[in-house]
Formats: structure tokens, sequence, C-alpha cells
């Protein structure tokens, strides 16, 4: 009896630990099948987040944009250019200085990607220089301005002499206002969640076109003119620095000559091509309005001088002033851009740039 009840036990025991043992097993597939469940959907959820982030990315990288831009720049300008002053038994390497310049831009840009565009528009920029010569009044250095006839003479003949001229300390300011046609490659990037503030690049060329260019030699008490007059039959320089001045010829020497003749006129400047280049930082206003700052640089690759042969004084018609008149009156300045004591003219610009773009679409 003992043992029938001992092996009901042991039936029972085994039956309960079968049943635990398929509950437990039961459980777990269930739950690695819900955590499997879970691990799945999570990976989905990701995957439709990357996707629509990767969208959205590619659409923004697609998105064509047009922008308008008003700025304006200023910083140092200069006409570039080798001064070469020969005349009679002198030459001099004349200098030159850059002075203040500024340009007023309006642009039109379409970028194809966030990234790369292309820029044009039109624009006015200011260039301006400041020349020096040194120059020498001895007898022996002077400008030949051709022959001219004496019907002065005192003794009642015609008298051939040669006009003869001489310069010292003169100092001219070109300016010039030019019409720019610009065309950059563009480049531009954001920074920041937000994309709030950015970069950008450009580089390209400009058609440059003279609109007023002008020189005036500026006023100076320290530069001197010489003019005087050889005459072979005498023979005597007369009016030169180691003579006596002869009023009623116009020969001797002014102070002041800049102001005293009013030497000031026109350049005359050809078409011009300069590459250009600006880099500079971005910030967002607003949602269709930049601030843009940055630098810029204009280098002139064609020459836009005119005139090449003429001397910077020339030969006048005539040169027989009524007495006292003063002296070097009649003789024409041509300026030194117009003369043959510059070589090629080419221009050069750098500085900061400040403008406001606004989104067209």
């Amino acid at each position: 009896m003992s043992t029938i009840i001992s092996n009901i036990k042991k039936t029972i025991f085994l039956f309960a630990a079968g049943c635990l043992a398929t509950t437990v097993s039961a459980q777990q597939e269930t739950g690695g099948r819900e955590h499997s469940q879970y691990n799945n959907g999570q990976q989905q959820q990701r995957q439709r987040q990357e996707y629509r982030e990767d969208y959205r990315e590619e659409k923004k990288d697609t998105t064509k944009t047009s922008y308008l831009t008003v700025s304006g720049g200023v910083g140092s300008s200069s006409f570039r250019y080798k001064l070469n002053y020969q005349i009679e038994g002198f030459e001099e390497k004349g200098k030159r200085n850059a002075k203040l310049g500024y340009e007023i831009d309006l642009r039109y840009s379409y970028f194809f990607n966030r990234h790369w565009g292309f820029s044009t528009g039109v624009g006015i920029s200011r260039y301006a220089t400041t020349a020096k010569l040194t120059g020498d009044m001895s007898d022996d250095k002077y400008m030949k301005l051709g022959n001219m006839t004496d019907d002065d003479d005192f003794s009642g003949h015609l008298r051939e002499f040669e006009l003869r001229a001489r310069l010292k300390n003169l100092e001219e300011k070109q300016t010039a206002f030019l019409l720019d046609i610009p065309l950059l490659a563009m480049y531009q990037t954001h920074f920041g969640e937000e994309e709030k503030w950015g970069m950008y690049a450009g580089l390209g060329v400009k058609l440059q076109i003279p609109v007023k260019a002008k020189y005036k030699v500026e006023g100076n008490t320290a530069s001197e003119l010489n003019v005087s007059g050889y005459y072979p039959h005498i023979p005597s320089d007369v009016g030169s620095p180691s003579e006596a001045p002869v009023p009623h010829h116009g020969f001797g020497t002014i102070n002041d000559p800049g102001r005293e003749l009013d030497w000031s006129g026109k350049n005359k400047l050809k078409l011009g091509v300069a590459g250009t280049a600006e880099l500079g930082f971005l910030f967002t206003l607003g949602e269709d309005t930049d601030l843009l700052l940055g630098g810029y640089i204009d280098y002139g690759f064609t020459n836009m001088k005119k005139k090449k042969d003429q001397g910077l004084l020339s030969t006048p018609a005539s040169y027989h002033p009524d007495g006292n008149m003063t002296v070097g009156k009649g003789i024409p300045y041509n300026g030194m851009m117009n003369s043959n004591v510059t070589d090629k003219v080419k221009v050069m610009s750098f500085g900061v740039k400040l403008g406001v773009r606004f989104k067209l679409n």
C-alpha cells in the first residue's frame, strides 16, 4: 500500500514539474516574440525617420534659389603703371600711391542647389592714385618742346629758338569712375542646427567701362616750372634756371604751376577686364533676408591706356606771350596717364564689403 502511495506522489510531482516547464517555456517564447517585434518596430521607425531626413536633405540640396543683393565696399584703389620720366640728360622712376576707393553693386544670384550658383549685375567703382615726379632744375636737363619763331627780336628780324621746359616736384591726382559688369561663380554654405549663419565665396571677371576719368596737378608751393628758349644765334638758353628771367617772352620760373596754370583735364581710358574675388560671412536676418560681410579684390588684366606717344608737355602752336604774361601759359599739359611717362595702365582694388541679400523665391 505504501508503495502505491509513493508511486502516485512521484507521478503527481512529475506531472506538476512538466506543466511548470511547459508554462515557463511558453512564457519565454511569448516574451521573445514580443521583444523581437518591439525591436523590429523600433528599427522600422528609425528607418522611416532616416528616410524622411534624407528626403528633406535631398530636397534642400536640389532647391533652386535666386537672390537680389545690394552691397557697397570701401578700401584701397589704384591705377597700376610704371612711371618713367625721361628728358634730355635726365631719367627718373616716379612714384605712385594708392588712394581710397569704393564700389556699389546691385547683383542677381542664382543657385542651382544649396551650395553652387552664379552672380551677375551692375556696379560703379571709383579708383584714385597720386603720382609724383621729383624732376630737376638744371640747365642741361630739359624737355624739348619744338622750334618756335620769335617775331619780337630787338633786331626786328624773325628769330628761331628751341622751346625748353623743366619740371620739379610735380604731383598729380588721378581719379576714375568705372561701370562694372561682373560674372562670378558662387559658393555658399550654412552652419548650425538652425543654419543662422554661414560663409560665401565668389570668383570671376568684371567688364569695366570708363564713365569719367580725370587728372589734376595738386597745388604745391614746392613745385616749379621753368620755360626757356635756346637761341642759336646768341647762343644762349634764355630764361633757364641759371639765367635771369625774361617775362616779356614768357621765360623764367614759376612756383605751383598746377594752380597757376590750372593743369587738369580728362584721362583717356579704354574698356578693361579685371579678375574679381569675394570671401565673407552671411548672417540670417529674417526668413528671406541675409546680411553679408566680407572682403573683395579686383585685379586688372588688360591695358586701359589709350594715349601712348605724346609727351607730358606738348608743343604749343606758338609761344610768344604778351609782356609779363604768366610763364608756361599756352603750353599744353597732357597728364601722366595720357603721355609717354607711363606704360600700361591697369587697375587694382581691395577692401571690405557690406551687403543685404533678399531671397526672391
